[in-house]
């Protein structure tokens, strides 16, 4: 990369996110270790505007495989594999035209079931050091409570099941989607075979035992507690999907989470319980639970087309039938914020 034209001010300039003063804005649950900016959740992304030009790279160190999302200025740029590496690695993410941009970095891929780390701990690149500084806060912030649909798991089609697989992709998740369309800030929380009751290999624990948590899948020694620092002015709730169960065990679990979700964000922050997504089992139960306890309820179109994802004998929603689930959800929305 050759930089003869540049202006004089363009310099090497590093962000480093191992730094809480870092000049960039954090998408989705984090937090920091000795080594960085520790990024677990579906979506978790950094974003910054800054003067620049050419390749921007990535430092980081992970114990596992998975995939990134680059946006320049609001529009997708590269989507890149990240390799597992345990001593600090460095990754190209864009190569990007001289000018003042908005760039947002985003974990595609699902929490690791074993609690294994990716940590991001700088970008490099070439650019006006002063000109560096974190985008503003949305008006709103949404978090979306969730399991493998939310993920975005097997959206992009095919038949493989690896959690690094490239059909795995958060950015193409209703939520992810939804928040977009709403102009708000958001977050994540949610894993891939989650759900109020069930507990297996794939995830093993329910969401009421990761919620407190940044990490919740990690050793009991290591668990982060969340510090709930921003209360959400919304909460999508859509889990029940793998609860392979009916009746009073369902309806008190999913009590139990709605309570455990106010508690920590305030009683009275607006809540949908939203389904419809993979399975009829529950669409009875929900609205009934729903109106128990005051919170609001969705039926969405069931529509896995656009790519299929096999995973115990169900299809995962594709990137139409995730586009569709945002567009009644974006509707939804704007009636309540």
């Amino acid at each position: 990369m050759k930089y003869d034209n540049l202006p004089a001010e363009y310099g090497n300039v590093t962000l480093n996110l191992k730094d809480s003063a870092a000049a960039c804005k954090i998408l989705g649950r984090s937090y920091r270790n000795e080594n960085g900016l520790v990024m677990l959740w579906p979506a978790n992304a950094v974003e910054f505007t800054a003067t620049l030009e050419g390749e921007l790279i990535l430092h980081y160190t992970a114990e596992e495989n998975g995939y990134l999302q680059v946006f320049i200025d609001g529009k997708a740029d590269r989507r890149i594999r990240l390799t597992a590496s345990e001593t600090e690695a460095k990754l190209v993410l864009a190569n990007v035209q001289a000018g003042t941009h908005t760039v947002r970095i985003v974990r595609e891929n699902d929490i690791d079931s074993n609690g294994k780390l990716t940590v991001w701990h700088s970008l490099t690149f070439r650019g006006i050091a002063d000109s560096v500084c974190a985008t503003k806060s949305k008006a709103k912030y949404i978090e979306f409570v969730g399991d493998s649909i939310t993920s975005g798991k097997g959206v992009m089609s095919g038949e493989r099941y690896q959690r690094d697989d490239p059909n795995h992709s958060s950015t193409h998740s209703h939520a992810y989607l939804a928040a977009e369309m709403l102009d708000a800030d958001y977050s994540l929380v949610s894993r891939g075979s989650c759900g109020y009751i069930r507990e297996s290999a794939s995830c093993p624990k329910t969401m009421m035992k990761m919620y407190d948590y940044v990490n919740p899948l990690c050793a009991d020694e290591d668990l982060k507690a969340y510090d709930f620092s921003r209360k959400p002015d919304l909460i999508v709730l859509s889990l029940g999907t793998n609860d392979h169960v009916l009746g009073e065990e369902f309806d008190n679990a999913a009590k139990t989470m709605i309570a455990q979700l106010r508690e920590r964000n305030g009683a009275d922050v607006p809540l949908v319980m939203m389904y419809g997504m993979m399975t009829p089992r529950h669409n009875e139960d929900i609205p009934l639970i729903a109106e128990s306890v005051g919170a609001y309820s969705l039926k969405v179109t069931q529509d896995n087309s656009g790519g299929r994802f096999r995973e115990v004998g169900t299809n995962h929603p594709g990137i139409e039938g995730q586009k569709k689930i945002a567009e009644e959800l974006t509707a939804f929305l704007k009636t309540i914020l």
